[in-house]
């Protein structure tokens, strides 16, 4: 048991904000299924997730003993990050990373869609900044974000990005992805199969992105700054950083990176 409470001790402590969403998703299965590391996840949302790794079995003998020790879920109420028993909530964590979004259409109107990407991101922030000393943070924003924009969505995560840089994190690293590619996303199939092949014309900078790609780039970024702290606070990722280093990651584990 010695071994144990000393990889116990060992293991980081993480959060993830959306992981209910397709990053969120992706992203914790790779941190609670690590072969390598040891990572304590808490999952913040507002309901409970079951997650692809965890397919009900017929016999609950056989649920994997790692993930009951890996994976938490803790339910929480956004839009009261006031009361202090909400706010408790975000203490004890090594690190965020934040994967919380959605969209005007899926929202219902400007105001429910800035309630998510920038309350529930900004509100969630600060409990963590406070409650936790030297966390790094990460977060997913999107790809031409701008807080001086006219239009909502790059308007909405510039504001997010900058008042979350300001908060006093160790370190803050932000991913800018382009449009995410998904396996199983029956919602915007249709306009993501118009939108794919133009928008690779577009360049480098719109390529369209698997989610478990910008999952696998979060967490070696995390992974990366706990070997080296960085220089600089708050670090900033565009889409084709996101591709090059996927690219150079697959090269160094010899495995092809397919998307599923």
């Amino acid at each position: 048991s010695n071994k144990r409470t000393m990889a116990a001790s060992s293991s980081k402590r993480v959060c993830v904000l959306g992981a209910s969403g397709m990053i969120g998703q992706e992203l914790v299965d790779l941190l609670v299924n690590d072969p390598r590391k040891c990572y304590r996840v808490t999952t913040m949302g507002r309901r409970k997730v079951v997650f692809p790794f965890q397919q009900p079995t017929e016999d609950p003998k056989l649920e994997s003993p790692v993930e009951q020790e890996r994976l938490e879920q803790v339910i929480v109420d956004f839009n009261n990050l006031g009361a202090e028993e909400e706010r408790q909530k975000f203490a004890g964590f090594d690190a965020a990373f934040c994967c919380l979004g959605t969209t005007k259409a899926k929202a219902g109107s400007a105001e429910a869609f800035r309630r998510v990407d920038y309350d529930f991101v900004v509100n969630s922030a600060r409990a963590l900044a406070e409650l936790n000393e030297n966390l790094h943070f990460l977060l997913v924003s999107s790809v031409g974000t701008n807080a001086n924009s006219w239009f909502l969505y790059p308007r909405t995560k510039g504001e997010a990005e900058r008042d979350v840089s300001a908060l006093s994190f160790g370190h803050v690293s932000i991913v800018r992805p382009s449009v995410l590619v998904a396996p199983r996303r029956p919602d915007t199939r249709f306009m993501e199969h118009l939108s794919v092949p133009f928008m690779h014309l577009l360049g480098s900078s719109y390529k369209p992105i698997h989610v478990r790609k910008v999952a696998r780039v979060l967490k070696h970024l995390y992974e990366r700054a706990e070997e080296s702290p960085p220089e600089d606070k708050v670090d900033i990722r565009e889409n084709p950083w996101l591709h090059q280093t996927i690219h150079e990651l697959g090269k160094e584990q010899s495995v092809v990176l397919s998307d599923e």
